[in-house]
Parts: structure tokens; C-alpha cells; sequence
């Protein structure tokens, strides 16, 4: 508690001394917001991209439903959420911090007891039969940063936390619980107030552990009731029955290294960029009287490189992220799955007199290979999204406006390599129906409304928005009892906002 209540502190502290106009405009210009977003990306940013007096609380409630979802989803959410965050100096201390909270009810979720967390790793537990999901995250960040020797020496340390509960409903009944922590810290030099360069380092841990138990003991028996039996899956081929120990521990441990620089000045604007690599390892183990024993190593390496560039109503976007993951399967003694997963993006937004303009780009490939079986696919997604808005101010202060955005994504690539002699209800049920998910085309839009009141030193408003999906061109490949996904997917919000 004592830990929450530290990074809950800068969250809380500029409201008491803010203006509540600063964070409602910064709200509704989407060239200004994007650069807030981009400065949450290095302590590096945090002093200098991220304007004092933007503090937020937002309660929410979501509702999504569809069968247009990748096999492990859910094909319905609800789901409550609360949030908070802001940014704040004190004395020579800049400060942001954010606490969030969710509560999420899932829907049909088939093969997948996990935490959503780590949703690269090639082992876990599931069933064929659907269960339901409830779920409680809670999560808090915070950064400090300091300048010493007369604004030339830059001090920052940042705190990342997460606790994860999760269980289901109805059998096989799930139960997991989950922690990160993570910390990272930077420092390097400020030239002439315009250049910042710094090298920043990261370390943290985790623990995830599962259990899956039976309220009908029944269910055990795979023969009489082969879709409620439990299942350990063990890279990307057939799982193996797992009738007894349904238990493990998965503790993870993960460090690296990057760096940052700002350039800031009135001809060329703000151009920011940050690099970091980290390299996580994940160790399952089954606890029991005779002592631990390992059961799988996966390792996770993560790259990621992100460019802002800002002046006047313009900001501009470039990300990039590249995963690595193998594992190291104990019975085989050998590496035997491997990950693979790379995004790019690209967005640039104008706004003017109340009007916002946005593009975005981006491609999305997953790869995954099994190497007991010899099961091998890889996706690519390419994505377009433009959009307008408009925000415009009543007399007596108050904000309204909306935004309409456009969604299509074209399936580039795909490669299906499957052994179908061992094909089962793994096969046919996640990795046959991800193939068909994968590979549609997409097609869809975004719909935001938005109303803010204005009260002395704050505004209180609400916002409601609509996302609808719909799948097309579905691969023609016949396979065999193959589950197929739906067509479409529909998701609506509700928020009550409050700006300081």
C-alpha cells in the first residue's frame, strides 16, 4: 500500500494547483495530446514534452460483442474501469504519475487460462469448452525527474506496478493471480537548453501462478467429457492431457538498456527519440514436497525504437517493435518453439482552430513455429486510419465536439504450414481458425462524441463512443473441421471525465 500511495502522490498533487481549462483544451487537440501520449515513452520526455496542469480522472464502462476475434479472445466484455493521472512540478521536481483499475467480465473464452499478459509464451493451460473470465488489474506508474549542476544534469527514475487477479466461473475453473514491478532510471547532459541526451536503464520481476480446479470432478474424465478436459500446451502442436498437478508458477526476471535525446528549439520545433532493448526470462516451475522442478524456460526479447517530431499544430509519430522469443522445452532438452513478432507505425495529426486531422499506418506480422510438429505460420496486417474532429467552445466556457474515424486493413502476407496427421482440437480450433481471423481483410469506424461543463477550477464531462469491425474476404482454404470465426465485432463505451 505504501508503494501505491507513492505513485498515486503526483497523480493527486496538481490538481490542488492547477487550472482545469489546461488539461479540457489539451484533451480535444489531437496534435497536443499525441505529444503527451509520446511523452510517457522516457523519462527523458517527461520534463520536456509533457506541459504542467494536465490531470485527469476518468470512470468508464465498456461493453464489446462479436465472434470476429482471434480463437483465445473473449466473444463478449464487460468491463469497469478507473483512472488517473497528471503531471505537476514541485520546486525542481517534475512529477507524473497514473493509477488505474479495471474490472473485466469475459465471455467464451476457449484454450486460454492466462493473464493476458504474456501472450507470446508457448506455455499454459486451456480447454476446448468455453468458460467465463472475471478479472481485477490494477496498475500504477510514476516518474520523477530532477536537473542538477545549473540545468545540465538530468536525474529520472520511474516506477511501473501491476497486480493481476483472475478466475473463472465454470469449470475447468482458472484461477491466477499476477505482479510486475518494474523500475528504470536515466541521466546524461543538457546542452544550451536545447539538447538532452541520456542513457536509461531498466530491471524488473514478476511472478505468474495458476491452478485450474473442477467444481464437477467428473469433467476429469477426458473420455465422457473430452471438451471439459484440461490441456497443457507446450509450444504451437497438439497439448498433452493434464489431468493431475493442473499447477505451476511462472517467474520472470528481466533487465536492459536504451537511450533518449530531445532536440528543442523555435526553428525545427521538437524532435525526440528513444530506443530501448530488454531481455525478459521466464522460468516454470511445479512446487511440491519434494522441492521445485522445472517444467519450461521461455526467454522474451524485446526492441523498440520511437520518434516524435512536434511544431506548432503539427505532431508526428514513428514507432517500432520487434519480439524475440524461443523457449527451451525440458523433456526435449532443445529448443523447440519459437516467436516471432514485429510492429511498425506512423501517424501524423494537425489541429487548427478546433479542427483535428489524423493518419495513422501501421503493419503487424506474427510468426510463430513449432518444431515437434513442424506447425509454422506467419500474418501480416497493414492498417490505414484517417480521421476528423472537431472541438468547439460555448460562451459560458464548456467544450463539446466529436471525431469520426475510418478503419481498413489489407492481409499482406500469410503462410500455413500444418501437420495435419496430428491435427486435433488445438489444430482445429485455434490454429485453423486464427489462419481464417488472420488473414480476412478488415473493414470498420470509430464514432466519439464528447461534452464538457465547466466549473470553477475544473470540468466534469462525458464521453461515448462506438467502434464497429467487420471481416471480409475470408480465406477460401478448406480445412478440415475447422472452427470459423464470425463476421463482425461491435464495442461501445461511457466515460465520466474530470479535468483539473
Amino acid at each position: 500500500m505504501r508503494k501505491l500511495l507513492t505513485l498515486l502522490v503526483p497523480c493527486f498533487i496538481g490538481p490542488l494547483c492547477a487550472n482545469g481549462q489546461i488539461s479540457a483544451s489539451l484533451a480535444g487537440d489531437s496534435a497536443q495530446y499525441l505529444l503527451y501520449e509520446a511523452a510517457k515513452l522516457s523519462h527523458t520526455f517527461i520534463y520536456t514534452l509533457m506541459p504542467d496542469g494536465f490531470n485527469t480522472v476518468r470512470l468508464g464502462y465498456t461493453y464489446e460483442k462479436g465472434t470476429f476475434v482471434p480463437a483465445q479472445g473473449s466473444t463478449q466484455i464487460r468491463a469497469v474501469s478507473f483512472n488517473t493521472e497528471g503531471k505537476t512540478t514541485l520546486g525542481k521536481v517534475a512529477l507524473w504519475g497514473q493509477f488505474g483499475y479495471q474490472r473485466i467480465t469475459e465471455d467464451s473464452t476457449r484454450f486460454a487460462h492466462q493473464t493476458r499478459n504474456n501472450t507470446t509464451t508457448p506455455y499454459y493451460m486451456g480447454s476446448p469448452v468455453p468458460v467465463s473470465y472475471n478479472r481485477n488489474v490494477y496498475q500504477a506508474k510514476a516518474i520523477a525527474q530532477r536537473v542538477f549542476l545549473s540545468n545540465h544534469l538530468p536525474l529520472a527514475v520511474g516506477l511501473n506496478y501491476r497486480i493481476g487477479d483472475h478466475y473463472s466461473v465454470n469449470d475447468p475453473r482458472g484461477s491466477m493471480s499476477d505482479y510486475q514491478f518494474d523500475l528504470s532510471a536515466g541521466t546524461g547532459y543538457i546542452w544550451r537548453s536545447k539538447l538532452t541526451t541520456t542513457i536509461d536503464g531498466y530491471y524488473g520481476y514478476g511472478q505468474e501462478q495458476l491452478n485450474v480446479a473442477y467444481k464437477n470432478i467428473n469433467y476429469v474424465d477426458s473420455h465422457a467429457y473430452p471438451a471439459y478436459a484440461n490441456y497443457l500446451i507446450n509450444g504451437y502442436g497438439e497439448p498433452a492431457l493434464k489431468r493431475n498437478d493442473r499447477v505451476y508458477r511462472n517467474k520472470m526476471i528481466r533487465s536492459g538498456g536504451g537511450a533518449s535525446f530531445v532536440w528543442k528549439d523555435s526553428i525545427t520545433g521538437i524532435i525526440a527519440a528513444t530506443g530501448k532493448w530488454i531481455r525478459e526470462q521466464q522460468r516454470y516451475i511445479y512446487q511440491s514436497g519434494a522441492g521445485f522442478d522445472s517444467l519450461a524456460l521461455y526467454t522474451l526479447t524485446t526492441s523498440s525504437m520511437h520518434v516524435v517530431w512536434s511544431r506548432r499544430a503539427w505532431t508526428a509519430t514513428l514507432d517500432y517493435e520487434a519480439q524475440k522469443g524461443e523457449d527451451f522445452h525440458v523433456r526435449h532438452k532443445a529448443n523447440n518453439y519459437q516467436y516471432r513478432g514485429k510492429n511498425y507505425g506512423a501517424q501524423i495529426t494537425h489541429s487548427r482552430n478546433g479542427n483535428n486531422y489524423s493518419v495513422s499506418v501501421a503493419s503487424h506480422s506474427t510468426q510463430r513455429l513449432d518444431g515437434t510438429t513442424g506447425n509454422h505460420i506467419h500474418y501480416t496486417m497493414l492498417t490505414l486510419r484517417p480521421s476528423f474532429g472537431m472541438v468547439r467552445q460555448s460562451a459560458k466556457q464548456d467544450y463539446w465536439g466529436y471525431a469520426v474515424t475510418l478503419h481498413y486493413g489489407k492481409a499482406t502476407d500469410k503462410t500455413l504450414s500444418v501437420n495435419d496427421g496430428s491435427a486435433g482440437m488445438f489444430t482445429q480450433q485455434v490454429i485453423y481458425h486464427d489462419y481464417y481471423f488472420n488473414t480476412a481483410d478488415q473493414a470498420g469506424g470509430y464514432l466519439d462524441l464528447h461534452y464538457n461543463k465547466y466549473f470553477p477550477g475544473y470540468y466534469a464531462g462525458i464521453k461515448a463512443s462506438i467502434i464497429y469491425l467487420r471481416g471480409m474476404n475470408f480465406s477460401a482454404l478448406v480445412l478440415d473441421e475447422a472452427m470459423m470465426p464470425g463476421k463482425d465485432r461491435v464495442s461501445a463505451s461511457l466515460s465520466l471525465n474530470f479535468y483539473f
